[in-house]
């Protein structure tokens, strides 16, 4: 016999009890798919956490980059405290990357920059306490168990 001779080759397996007890449950039990589709979501939700832990010990964070950058929001400081609107600033400023580069930000984003940025001089030390959390569950996740 050639290897040729194998490609035409057909097994046939004949179905046990076990096999067709579980068919015939495939078939007839509506929750026995839910079951299978439960188990597959399961296994796509544990693999997107490993994936996503693997990132963030490489640094990489998901998530778009920020409209306005530091830079940016430190300008808008300037001005705003020169009298300006934030209107007439808006202009003035240009993304510097992703798929609006070159672009204006939106009033709304200036204007949300500015609320994160009051808040986190309003609550200090919220942000200092969310940091250090942050910090010792990224520990907690790298150290063994």
């Amino acid at each position: 016999m050639t290897p040729s001779d194998h490609a035409d080759t057909v097994h046939l397996r004949a179905f046990t009890e076990d096999d067709l007890s579980f068919l015939d449950r495939l078939c007839t039990d509506p929750d026995a798919l839910g079951e299978f589709d439960e188990t597959e979501r399961e296994n796509i939700r544990e693999s997107t956490l490993e994936g996503l832990e693997t990132a963030a010990r490489k640094g990489k964070y998901g998530g778009r980059p920020p409209i306005i950058t530091d830079d940016m929001l430190h300008t808008v400081l300037r001005r705003k405290a020169l009298g300006e609107s934030v209107e007439q600033i808006q202009l003035a400023l240009i993304i510097p990357t992703g798929k609006r580069k070159g672009q204006n930000p939106s009033v709304a984003s200036v204007y949300r920059a500015l609320a994160e940025y009051e808040k986190t001089q309003a609550y200090p030390e919220a942000v200092e306490t969310a940091h250090a959390d942050f910090a010792a569950l990224q520990q907690r996740d790298r150290s063994p168990v």
